[in-house]
């Protein structure tokens, strides 16, 4: 086919537009008159420079993921990068770009503004011969990503996002905590020096030349802090006279922005009106998300609208730790004309001193500004467990072997990073030799950690292999000396709908979805752009697209408002009776704790919250299961939901792919005593899950703390291999190989070590060299939702609901979606038929031309929509009658030679010739066998096609 007909499909199928939408609109901004079509040679593009260096992050993004046919191993993405840097020097004239701007406002073709950039592109930046055609290894530049349906264009406005976090962050936000501001403002080795300033204020003899503004605008009080700044805190010197004689550790410089392109490598261009950065960095523009230290709203709003100005700072909190990741906590700050309130945001929750009043007493936000001036990189919330030496980056564990300290040299940027505040945060780095990874996340106080479960089941052949770990801190360590109470909980008013997935569908170019993670390809800075309606353009990649907001507090709304209408004490449970702890109920004697776990349908809920007979998903992302919490007056696309009351909330449990495991009403861990059972004859017996009752609720223990949020603890784990996840590159053969592989880890890990995974997906399972991984081609990694059911206790999340939705079972997705009696046991089976879920994605998913299956469609009725027709499609798609037509027909040309075997799987998971049982079988080694038994025919069948 001609290249100019690949191209026009490529650009049928992937648009300019919201590139060339972001452009206009950048420059109407700067008020450029864009309603010429075409731009003589001597027009001064400076007043657009900005615009054009967005234009430019924004089409390298593109070069990136979806280059066109005629531009490959032309190293496209390479040059627009040395063309950024080259116009941001100014060592390159902006009349250059005149031709391609022209294509722009000429509404041009896409293929003819393409050729502008090409053109562009080759005059200034020639490709270099040796840049040409290069292809990377195999195994070099593998990644792994977890993520959710992206947010594109309008998921990215500010008042989509404001509501977003309404639901992540309800609940968990506290105002007016005792002790904040003695903790953070005054117990400080530099408070008096902030105490003097505020005194010089207040004793200037000049009364009126630093009044505080009558009318406090935003640009009043910048300029009133620009003019304290520079005559009362720059040039401090201790008096003579003062014990004090150390010099004023400034450390930070105040700035603000005037607009939307004025700060860098966020993942949308966001206008703030006051921020901190180093004074070590230029202060000059632009600005860059990852050299923000303390966030400021300053507003002439009433402290009425304070829900809406919370929320807006908290989207900016959202890009903070999406930048720095490794943040422990962050300082903010709104100001309501007068009112000015002091918060810190952590990974659970933000909270807050209460409102100081300016108007009389201006003196008090001199205090502040010069405080976070002054502040120290641990009260600024960096972490000090990873620093750097001789420009690299260094971490220490304990090694699992010696018990000693081992330093590891990480790669300067994370391969894997979390957009979500209220989370667990997951950062994962490879270390420079590319032998480790070393995941950092903050994981929940009382269940049993990742390194735990590793260290029990080291053995095992195909799982991820423990080199060490190490419990850095607390988020109760961080806030101690402070007073938290229920009483501080501030509501932001969430309404109770139906529960719903809140994303879109994966898009095309993302294999999953799964969590709320980002990718991160190295050290870029500002590669997005936005619309002036904060349309964004995301990163995406060929593996997989950028995240989103976390679902991991879905039901937190409801449980703030549930909690306050429900008496103490008052049953959780349908009929009313006292919740009074009950003792952990022995198992029957032919269940076996190690093949099977509870995943759903809890009679009685901690801290009285109570259950529903019902469960519905209303629209959704592909990551995991939760309550979509809203007020009845927001704007909500889903207002004609019908809203449930606060006591038919049920708990879920959502993937560890979206950061969190712990969506529960309290921060407490819960205990429940589980006793082993012997298997009939050789072999190991489980009860049928599915039709066993599993029980009274455990008992509900506050062994952490008496805090009533939740408590998290930041743990560092390094393992090997390094994998490449299944995408695109991926062989029929490896797809297979990995799976069998991860399989057969799952097998050794449940039935020798006890350890259950819970979250098969695509997103956990990485292929591997075998020469470099003991002959596995597959390993199984990340054990955050696994249960060890050979222990006395297991966590609070031993009855929800678990996985990554697309590929949960239908058994589960039964009984949550017509529940009956006590629900369902979460069992080996279960994951068995994720993994043939995650083999039917893959084929489906991957191998079509330009990377687009017509098919997504199948796939997304499993993971969009209510809960019931998720089940209804998926039961539907695996049936005889229908698996042919609407799974095996959907394979791409690359995986029918795969057909045979997922016909295989489909018969060993389901009867043969009726509708899929959902029933766990007796002796899971059974069921192991023969799905092992159809993947080795497979891989021979294969191997001597190959090699006739």
């Amino acid at each position: 086919m001609p290249q100019s007909v690949e191209d026009s499909a490529h650009f049928e199928a992937n648009p300019l537009h919201d590139i060339i939408f972001s452009f206009k609109a950048t420059c109407a901004f700067f008020n450029f008159d864009i309603s010429r079509r075409r731009l003589d040679e001597n027009t001064d593009l400076q007043p657009i420079s900005t615009a054009i260096k967005t234009l430019l992050m924004t089409l390298n993004y593109y070069a990136q993921t979806r280059l066109p046919p005629s531009a490959d191993n032309t190293n496209m993405p390479a040059r627009i990068i040395s063309l950024e840097k080259r116009l941001a020097s100014e060592n390159t004239s902006s009349r250059h770009f005149i031709p391609l701007v022209n294509s722009i406002l000429d509404e041009e073709t896409d293929i003819e503004i393409w050729k502008e950039l090409t053109d562009l592109v080759n005059s200034l930046e020639p490709i270099s011969l040796n840049v040409m055609d290069v292809r990377l290894a195999p195994y070099t530049n593998s990644q792994h990503l977890r993520c959710t349906a992206p947010f594109v264009g309008p998921d990215q406005f500010m008042e989509y996002l404001k509501d977003e976090l309404r639901t992540e962050l309800a609940g968990t936000n506290f105002e007016n905590v005792d002790g904040f501001y003695k903790k953070y403002f005054e117990e400080t080795t530099w408070a008096n020096k902030c105490e003097d300033i505020a005194k010089r204020y207040v004793n200037r003899r000049d009364k009126v030349s630093f009044q505080f503004p009558a009318d406090p605008t935003e640009s009043n009080v910048w300029e009133w802090i620009k003019a304290v700044q520079a005559k009362f805190i720059e040039p401090y010197k201790p008096n003579k006279t003062s014990k004090d004689q150390d010099p004023i550790p400034l450390r930070a410089q105040v700035f603000h922005t005037k607009g939307p392109g004025q700060i860098n490598g966020g993942l949308a261009p966001r206008q703030i009106d006051i921020f901190l950065k180093s004074r070590q960095l230029p202060a000059r523009n632009p600005h860059d998300w990852r050299d923000v230290l303390v966030i400021g709203e300053l507003t002439t709003s009433p402290v009425g609208k304070w829900t809406d100005k919370f929320l807006q700072l908290s989207v900016y909190m959202r890009e903070l730790f999406a930048a720095q990741p490794l943040r422990r906590f962050a300082h903010g700050f709104l100001m309501f004309g007068t009112q000015l309130q002091l918060w810190i945001y952590d990974r659970s929750g933000p909270y807050s001193s209460d409102f100081l009043e300016i108007r009389e007493n201006p003196e008090k936000l001199l205090y502040v500004i010069a405080a976070y001036m002054m502040m120290s990189n641990d009260e600024l919330g960096f972490d000090s467990s990873i620093y750097q030496d001789k420009k690299k980056t260094i971490i220490t564990v304990i090694d699992a072997d010696t018990l000693k300290e081992k330093k590891l040299y990480l790669q300067p940027q994370p391969f894997i990073k979390q957009n979500a505040i209220v989370s667990l945060g997951t950062t994962d780095f490879l270390t420079l030799d590319r032998t480790f990874v070393v995941k950092i996340s903050w994981r929940a106080v009382g269940r049993k950690s990742e390194a735990e479960l590793l260290l029990k089941a080291r053995n095992v052949r195909g799982l991820a292999t423990l080199i060490g770990s190490v419990d850095t801190c607390e988020i109760s360590q961080l806030r101690s000396d402070l007073s938290f109470t229920e009483g501080m909980k501030k509501d932001i008013h969430p309404a109770e709908s139906k529960m719903t997935t809140a994303c879109n569908p994966a898009q095309s170019g993302s294999l999953n979805s799964g969590g709320n993670v980002e990718l991160n390809e190295g050290v870029k800075r500002g590669r997005e752009s936005i619309d002036s309606a904060d349309k964004v353009i995301l990163r995406k990649s060929k593996r997989a697209c950028v995240v989103n907001i976390s679902r991991q507090a879905q039901l937190n709304a409801a449980i703030a408002r549930a909690r306050k209408s429900v008496k103490s004490g008052a049953s959780g449970s349908k009929t009313g009776a006292k919740n009074s702890p009950k003792k952990p109920k022995k198992p029957d004697a032919s269940a076996d704790p190690a093949v099977e776990v509870a995943a759903s349908g809890s009679s009685n809920a901690p801290d009285n919250l109570a259950t529903h007979s019902s469960l519905d998903v209303g629209q959704g992302s592909n990551s995991s299961l939760g309550k979509r919490n809203r007020d009845a007056d927001d704007n909500d696309v889903n207002t004609d939901i019908e809203m449930l009351p606060e006591r038919d909330m049920k708990k879920l449990c959502i993937s560890s792919n979206t950061g969190e495991s712990n969506m529960v009403a309290s921060a407490k861990p819960v205990t429940t005593q589980e006793i082993d059972v012997p298997g009939a004859s050789d072999k190991v017996a489980v009860i049928d899950a599915e039709m066993s009752s599993p029980g009274p609720d455990p008992v509900v223990n506050n062994n952490d703390s008496s805090t009533v949020y939740r408590n998290r603890r930041n743990t560092v784990i390094a393992s090997k291999p390094f994998g490449r996840v299944i995408d695109e590159d991926t062989t029929p053969l490896e797809l297979i190989c990995g799976l069998r592989d991860a399989i057969m880890s799952h097998k050794v890990l449940l039935m020798d070590s006890k350890i259950l995974h819970r979250d098969i997906s695509t997103n956990n399972i990485l292929l591997t060299d075998p020469k470099l991984n003991d002959g596995c081609c597959g390993v199984l990694i990340d054990l955050d939702l696994a249960i060890s059911m050979s222990d006395q206790t297991f966590p609070a999340d031993a009855k929800l609901l678990t996985g990554t939705i697309e590929f949960i079972a239908l058994g589960i997705l039964n009984a949550h979606a017509f529940p009956e009696g006590d629900g369902v046991f979460h069992s080996y089976r279960h994951d068995l038929e994720s993994f043939f879920y995650v083999l039917i994605s893959v084929c489906i998913r991957l191998g079509w031309p330009l990377n687009k299956s017509p098919f997504i469609g199948t796939l997304r009725k499993w993971y969009k929509g209510e809960i019931d027709d998720m089940y209804s499609a998926k039961q539907s798609a695996v049936s005889p009658a229908d698996f042919k037509k609407k799974i095996l027909n959907a394979f791409s040309p690359k995986f029918h030679c795969i057909k045979g075997l997922a016909s295989k799987l489909r018969n060993n998971l389901f009867q043969r010739y009726i509708d899929p049982c959902q029933d766990t079988y007796t002796f899971p080694e059974e069921l192991y066998n023969s799905i092992l038994k159809s993947f080795d025919e497979e891989i021979l069948k294969m191997k001597r096609e190959s090699h006739p």
